[in-house]
């Protein structure tokens, strides 16, 4: 529910849950929790409802996306993404997920599991999978705005052959009106047939859950933010495959080392005198 204080603290002992003489802020504490969907003999699917969407935007129904970035990424295994976006544990050293978060300066992350998107119980059913998120994250400054805010956060992978789709549905639920709508980014990885590069394409909607008289300047700047954070992303993404690039080749330099080693060992005058010996006493 709501809990109100003067000013946007981070204790959590100077909030309360009434309205007080100088209540001057509110916030709301809240975390979106996937429940799977049970069906029963008697209500079998229909094919409408086995028709999923692909993303959470179409889902929802908001506002046509727009395309705020389009980078050329190089050549980075479109695969090695698939992999490392599905994995279970994303706070892992060395994984995407996890140095993108050290780059926000994200912290008491709280990650909860995977769910299968056609299994999210009265949510939006999706193709892919599903997992919520709570963190803290720095807020860069501007008036009446706190240092820091929690944030609430819906993932959303769903991958096919061509292509790699990261979707996330964020929340700042300590920032002025923050509460009034949510940010839909949508990130999607493919392969260029001509180039052979992967592409990378950040597309943005904003879904209004409660009016604000902000609406106007939010839905103006949003977009720069979204952008700024989209090129960010990309070094990160750039770092990441360079890393396992590098890790490659270290095990594959370590791997030839090795066999021009045996096989030196076992082409030596040594050896094959020794060998020769052991057959003639063998005789």
């Amino acid at each position: 529910g709501w809990q109100y204080a003067v000013d946007f603290y981070l204790e959590p002992q100077k909030w309360s849950s009434e309205v007080r003489g100088f209540s001057h802020v509110r916030r709301r504490r809240w975390q979106p929790t996937f429940l799977p969907d049970v069906s029963t003999d008697e209500t079998p699917p229909t094919r409408m409802s086995r028709r999923l969407n692909s993303t959470l935007m179409a889902e929802k129904g908001v506002s046509p996306p727009q395309v705020v970035l389009e980078v050329d990424l190089g050549v980075v295994s479109l695969e090695l993404i698939k992999n490392d976006l599905e994995m279970e544990d994303w706070m892992g050293a060395g994984h995407l997920m996890a140095m993108q978060f050290k780059d926000l300066r994200a912290y008491n992350i709280e990650l909860g599991p995977w769910l299968r998107g056609s299994d999210a119980g009265k949510g939006s059913k999706v193709q892919g999978k599903l997992r919520s998120m709570e963190m803290r994250v720095p807020v860069p400054p501007a008036p009446m705005c706190p240092k820091e805010s929690r944030v609430t956060c819906t993932w959303h992978v769903v991958t096919d052959e061509s292509r790699v789709l990261l979707e996330s549905v964020l929340m700042s639920l300590d920032v002025p009106y923050g509460t009034c709508f949510n940010v839909i980014k949508c990130d999607t990885f493919r392969v260029d047939a001509n180039t052979g590069h992967t592409l990378f394409e950040r597309r943005l909607s904003l879904e209004w859950v409660k009016s604000c008289w902000v609406k106007a300047l939010v839905e103006a700047n949003v977009p720069k933010e979204i952008k700024l954070d989209g090129l960010k992303f990309v070094e990160v993404v750039k770092d990441w495959a360079q890393s396992h690039a590098v890790d490659n080749s270290v095990k594959s330099a370590a791997t030839a080392a090795t066999r021009r080693s045996n096989d030196s060992v076992k082409s030596s005058p040594q050896v094959r005198s020794n060998d020769n010996s052991t057959r003639s006493s063998r005789r």
